[in-house]
């Protein structure tokens, strides 16, 4: 294969690109809707569909079926986070918008030897030269074509295949599961964007008598304008909305994300308060971790864009309608946003699953996870799922799939045979968390440190100081023990405990302990030897319960930790255990 070359403007050195590989190739989609003037250029960041090495330079292309008024500039950038930037131009006399989710672009890995200068060494003598971000486009254009991408269909491919780089199975196992998943290629999609289409339930909603209600759409800026202007085109496109004459009317609120971006959701309010409440349970989380334990194999799926999967009532479509500057709109597809659209999916997934949940699966909405202690029922029960998933018209996106691992993350956790632990990325996210400054990022910062609290000791006294900011008439006043409570709970969470799996039929030991601010215990079992936790737990004690006295212990251990455990008070007391 011939070896490439390129040149960049600034500094007039040449680099031998040398001869791209096909699995050194990776699609590139935009993350964000871009709206480009007649002319106008930007620097957009784009996700690699592909495990692209961090921190590699890559050789940025546009892709051969492109609208030919589109320009990407052929450029090198890094590799940060699965993410790199693409430059684009209109070369058009009109306005252009490029939807979120485009495959905009080809990267090339380009191997560091690429970095040593063809024509003349740097001034200050190195011999190589490191390029992490977008450095020019190309010296001279060069006509694109398929052929000169070689690896692009293997990239696009590439997506498709099933992702064995963490998985410890064998060569001839992961043949095995790769010849299973092939049986059902047609389940796959690359994108979010095409979702399936499931016969099994259409998504009604049930307002009595009440009469419609209609309100008027929100002002919003000219970037957030854009953003919704695209978004509806896309679900146009897509035959997800479609125009509506309907009486009902829900403005679009567009929400600025922490990263600078704009989110696009439906103010649903009004009509969720005169809806009948769909009261389908959601399984305990704690129920589903239990249920984990013994299990050696894990593999989760994800359905693309799960509710999309499910259509409205034709009866009810009128009644999703939603307002803003550019018209009036009602889903075909179960929307988000509206109250019941969770447990109606939450039954939808559980009826398709009926008899292989809790024994050959778990589901949580679209999150699935099959388990199993060895490869052979692993195998088959993979194949009983996907057949179900099939059946019901689901489709899943493959680079969101996991098959044969021995740990997966799954709820927020780390599930591994050996036992849970917080998912590291939930965690960073709480690390990164700013100080609160009013009672809803209070709120919201215990939310997130609360889901985790079975991994901390003594969580309930540590984040007294901040739960006293939630009591009604309290003046928001951070002071030095909010602040180091704030730090702690934080540190805690860096190097949490792994918690081991309850086993219901061996003996549990229960560990207490209390104050005149919180009560808190500690549930122990004993494996392999040594007594491990199975979780933390803690009580802030609020009104009449501060009085109690050491005689009131029992009702402290029976009435106030056994439910706070997790495993709920009647399975803990109906167990041997000590206290």
């Amino acid at each position: 294969m011939e070896e490439s070359v390129m040149t960049l403007k600034e500094i007039g050195e040449t680099f031998r690109l040398g001869a791209s590989r096909v699995e050194e190739m990776y699609v590139s989609r935009i993350n964000s809707i871009v709206r480009l003037c007649p002319g106008g250029q930007a620097l957009v960041v784009a996700n690699l569909m592909g495990k692209a090495p961090e921190d590699s330079t890559v050789l940025v292309e546009g892709l051969p079926e492109l609208d030919p008024l589109l320009k990407v500039a052929r450029s090198l950038c890094s590799v940060q986070n699965g993410q790199t930037i693409v430059e684009v131009c209109n070369a058009s006399e009109e306005d252009m918008v490029i939807q979120k989710g485009t495959t905009l672009a080809a990267a090339t890995v380009v191997p560091k030897s690429a970095f040593l200068p063809t024509q003349q060494a740097y001034p200050n003598g190195s011999g190589t030269r490191s390029i992490d971000s977008v450095i020019s486009s190309a010296a001279k254009e060069s006509g694109t074509s398929r052929e000169a991408m070689p690896g692009l269909k293997e990239a696009y491919r590439a997506e498709m295949e099933a992702d064995f780089t963490d998985s410890k199975l064998g060569g001839e196992q992961q043949e095995l599961l790769r010849s299973l998943l092939g049986d059902f290629r047609d389940m796959f999609v690359e994108s979010s964007l095409k979702p399936g289409r499931t016969d099994l339930l259409k998504f009604s909603i049930d307002t009595g008598t009440h009469p419609p209600i209609k309100q008027r759409p929100y002002r919003v800026s000219n970037d957030e304008g854009d953003v919704m202007e695209g978004e509806i085109d896309q679900y146009l496109e897509l035959g997800l909305v479609q125009p509506s004459t309907s009486p009902w009317a829900s403005p679009v609120l567009m929400i600025r994300k922490p990263d600078g971006g704009i989110r696009f959701c439906i103010d649903y309010r009004h009509l969720n308060a005169v809806t009948i409440k769909d009261c389908y349970p959601m399984p305990l989380i704690d129920d589903i971790l239990d249920v984990l334990r013994g299990a050696k194999l894990y593999s989760t799926m994800d359905i693309a864009s799960g509710y999309w999967n499910v259509p409205i009532d034709p009866d009810s479509v009128e009644k999703t309608a939603f307002t803003c500057k550019y018209g009036l709109f009602e889903w075909l597809v179960m929307p988000f946003g509206l109250c019941n659209a969770v447990p109606a999916f939450e039954r939808l997934m559980e009826n398709v699953l009926v008899d292989l949940k809790w024994r050959t699966c778990l589901v949580y909405l679209d999150d699935c996870v099959v388990f199993s202690s060895d490869f052979p029922t692993h195998f088959v029960r993979l194949r009983q799922v996907l057949e179900r998933f099939r059946n019901a018209g689901f489709k899943l996106k493959m680079i969101k799939c996991r098959w044969g691992r021995d740990q997966v993350a799954f709820l927020g956790h780390i599930v591994t045979p050996t036992g849970i632990l917080p998912n590291p990325e939930k965690v960073k996210a709480i690390i990164n968390v700013g100080r609160p400054h009013d009672l809803h990022t209070v709120r919201a910062f215990l939310g997130l440190t609360s889901y985790f609290r079975r991994y901390i000791p003594g969580y309930a006294a540590i984040s007294a100081p901040i739960e006293r900011l939630k009591v009604k008439g309290t003046e928001f006043v951070w002071n030095a023990d909010c602040e180091a409570a704030f730090l702690q709970l934080k540190r805690r969470l860096v190097k949490p405990p792994i918690l081991v799996y309850p086993d219901f039929s061996q003996r549990f030991k229960l560990y207490v302990d209390s104050s005149r601010l919180a009560v808190g215990a500690c549930l122990m079992q004993t494996v392999d030897g040594r007594e491990r936790v199975v979780a933390y737990a803690s009580k802030l004690l609020l009104g009449s319960e501060k009085s109690w006295t050491l005689q009131d212990g029992w009702y402290v251990r029976d009435r106030v930790l056994g439910y706070r455990m997790g495993y709920s008070q009647v399975p803990l007391l109906s167990r041997p255990y000590r206290i």
